[in-house]
């Protein structure tokens, strides 16, 4: 028996394909038990595995939803980042965003010193965060998806803060600091911030763990 959504060779004839979750129309549910019985897993079992499978099993009437989005996310999305607030958080501490300039930058505008460090801390406080983000989106916990919007907003944030205490330490408009590339990457986590809300109000279901 195959799958009619995703195409996989099923076993037996089980109620929701055991890949993707589809309702396969015709078939018994007990069968789907029994399957899972003979291949040496309990239902709990396979709830581990395939919680997306168990929770569409259990909410009939939602629509079968695309997860590659998420998958890019937890596998890919949340390790750049925290791979980036590593990188930003090691040049605020050692001060090499200034490079050969550092020295006297830091003679100039002292407390400047005292911000980056501060700045660096947080970075490395946002690394430990998306860590969990990602670890809740991939158990499926119900916060999962509104940690992870958090931490987008976080990201937008928190360098405006960083560029605006720089301003009140060195008397430098907040506009000489900023970029196009800055300004660029606000908007595009701003943008992903409604996109992902969206994504993730349509998977709503699948997140029910605590």
């Amino acid at each position: 028996m195959y799958c009619f959504k995703c195409g996989k060779e099923l076993q037996g004839t089980p109620a929701y394909c055991t890949y993707c979750g589809a309702k396969l129309q015709g078939s018994d549910e007990n069968t789907l038990v029994g399957s899972f019985q003979d291949s040496g897993y309990s239902l709990t079992q396979t709830d581990a595995v395939y919680p997306e499978v168990s929770e569409n099993s259990a909410n009939a009437d939602q629509p079968v939803l695309g997860m590659k989005w998420y998958k890019f996310i937890i596998y890919f999305q949340l390790f750049a980042s925290m791979l980036m607030l590593i990188r930003d958080g090691f040049m605020a501490a050692t001060g090499s965003h200034y490079g050969e300039d550092m020295e006297f930058v830091y003679a100039l505008w002292p407390s400047l010193k005292i911000i980056d460090i501060l700045y660096a801390n947080i970075c490395f406080l946002l690394v430990i965060f998306a860590f969990y983000v990602r670890m809740s989106l991939a158990k499926y916990r119900e916060r999962g998806p509104k940690l992870y919007l958090a931490l987008l907003l976080c990201n937008v944030v928190l360098p405006f803060l960083y560029f605006a205490a720089a301003s009140l330490a060195t008397g430098i408009s907040v506009l000489e600091f900023l970029s196009a590339n800055i300004i660029a990457s606000a908007l595009v986590l701003i943008v992903l911030f409604f996109v992902n809300k969206k994504y993730f109000n349509k998977r709503r279901h699948l997140f029910t763990a605590q």
